[in-house]
């Protein structure tokens, strides 16, 4: 079967995992917490400060399919990776501020 250019005509949106994720630096950084980090960046918003993501636990765990548990879990780690800083809001959603790898 040949495919045909109008099977193409969606494009596709992918979550970019950046490459140096991967490094020795990050290996003990689960694989759940390097997919919230790509998923935090690409519903980020830039201000002064930098990029930043207000989604909250229950709503990242129904977009990565997991338990908000794994969320807090996953959050955790890329804290102390310095990855993320999370920034407290009186009377709404935390700010998630993602930092560069």
């Amino acid at each position: 079967m040949t495919l045909k250019a109008e099977f193409y005509t969606d494009p596709e949106i992918f979550y970019e995992l950046p490459k140096e994720l991967f490094d020795d630096y990050f290996k003990e950084l689960s694989i759940g917490a390097k997919v919230l980090y790509a998923i935090l960046r690409f519903n980020g918003y830039r201000d002064e400060l930098g990029i930043y993501c207000k989604l909250s636990v229950k709503a990242l765990s129904e977009i990565m399919g997991c338990s908000e548990k794994s969320i807090s879990r996953y959050k955790k780690q890329l804290s102390e990776y310095y990855l993320i800083v999370e920034q407290k809001q009186s009377n709404s959603t935390n700010k998630i501020y993602v930092n560069r790898v």
